[in-house]
C-alpha cells in the first residue's frame, strides 16, 4: 500500500529566494505537454494576468519531454514561478495539487491545468469578488468547455447545490477560495479510485459548509479530452465515485494530515471498500 509521503519524497522545489507575500497562490499540475505548446499556452496564461500579486507553483510530476527546460526558462524570467520538481511519475494530479497546497503561502488559491487556459483578467475578477464577502467563499466563474467537437459553458446556468450533486458544473480553473478551507474540510481525494471527478468531490463536499458564488463572465477554457488525459484514460464510472464520496474524509486530507493518506488501498480510513465496488478499484484502477 502507498500512502501520499511515499510519493513526495523525491520532490525539489526551484525558488526566488527575495519573494513577497502573495495574494494569491496558483497551483498547474503537468506532466509531459510541452511538444504540443499547451504547457506553455497554460503557463502564459497565467503570467499575463492583469492582476499580479501572486505566487505559481508548477508541478512537473516527472515529465521527460523537455517541461523541466521550459519551465525553468519561464521561472529565469519572472520570480513568480515556482519550480516543484519530480523525477518519479505518480499519475494522481489530485496529490501533486495537495502538494502544491501544502506549499503555498497565499490566502487565496486558484488552479490551473496543462491543457487549458485562463482569459487575462480571470485573477482579477475573482479575487474582487472574493474580496467583498467577509465569510469564507468559494468563487467560480463561467468556462468555455470544449468536447467532442462542441462548445458549451460551464456553468450553462445558475450555481446551485441541487444542479451541483446532479453532475460536475465548476471547471478546476475557475474557481478561487481560501487556502483556510483547506484546513477546515480537507483537500482533494488523491485516492486513486477519485482520479477521474477529485474536483467533483471537492466541490460537493465544500459546499456542504460554505456558499459558492458565481462570477457570470468566461474565464478560463478547458479542453476535456485531449490524448492521454485523465478524461479519457480513466473510466466513468458515476455508482463508484458516490460510493466513494459518501465515505468521510475531510479530516483525513487536512494539509496536517494527509500525507498519511492510502491513494491506493482497498479501505479509507475506518471504511471497507467492499463487494462491487472493492472489485472495480482492485480491477479497473489499482491494476492497471
Amino acid at each position: 500500500m502507498l500512502i501520499a509521503q511515499d510519493l513526495l519524497v523525491d520532490q525539489i522545489v526551484y525558488r526566488a529566494s527575495n519573494l513577497g507575500a502573495p495574494k494569491v497562490s496558483v497551483i498547474l499540475p503537468t506532466y509531459r505537454r510541452r511538444a504540443n505548446g499547451w504547457l506553455e499556452r497554460a503557463i502564459t496564461s497565467v503570467l499575463a494576468q492583469s492582476f499580479d500579486g501572486f505566487e505559481f507553483l508548477v508541478m512537473d510530476d516527472g515529465s521527460t519531454d523537455g517541461s523541466f527546460d521550459l519551465i525553468e526558462e519561464f521561472r529565469a524570467r519572472d520570480p513568480r514561478v515556482i519550480h516543484v520538481r519530480h523525477d518519479i511519475n505518480c499519475g494522481l494530479p489530485a496529490l501533486r495539487i495537495n502538494e502544491g497546497i501544502e506549499l503555498a503561502r497565499g490566502k487565496y488559491l486558484a488552479f490551473q491545468f496543462d491543457d487549458d487556459c485562463w482569459r487575462p483578467n480571470t485573477l482579477e475578477l475573482l479575487v474582487t469578488e472574493a474580496d467583498r464577502h467577509t465569510e469564507p467563499t468559494i468563487v467560480a466563474g463561467r468556462c468555455l468547455l470544449y468536447l467532442d467537437g462542441a462548445t458549451r459553458t460551464l456553468p450553462p446556468g445558475s450555481l446551485a447545490a441541487h444542479l451541483l450533486y446532479q453532475n460536475n458544473q465548476v471547471a478546476n480553473n475557475s474557481v478561487l477560495f481560501p487556502r483556510a478551507l483547506a484546513d477546515r474540510f480537507g483537500m482533494y481525494d488523491c485516492h486513486i479510485g477519485m482520479r477521474r471527478l477529485c474536483d467533483w468531490d471537492l466541490w460537493l463536499r465544500y459546499i456542504r459548509h460554505v456558499p459558492f458564488v458565481l462570477v457570470d463572465q468566461i474565464v478560463s477554457e478547458v479542453s476535456a479530452a485531449n490524448p492521454h488525459s485523465i478524461g479519457t484514460d480513466v473510466p466513468w464510472d458515476l455508482a463508484l465515485f458516490r460510493y466513494l464520496h459518501d465515505i468521510p474524509r475531510n479530516h483525513l486530507l487536512t494539509p496536517a494530515h494527509w500525507r498519511d493518506y492510502p491513494v491506493d488501498s482497498l479501505q479509507i480510513g475506518e471504511v471497507e471498500i467492499e463487494k462491487e465496488f472493492r472489485r472495480r478499484v482492485y480491477e479497473e484502477h489499482v491494476v492497471p
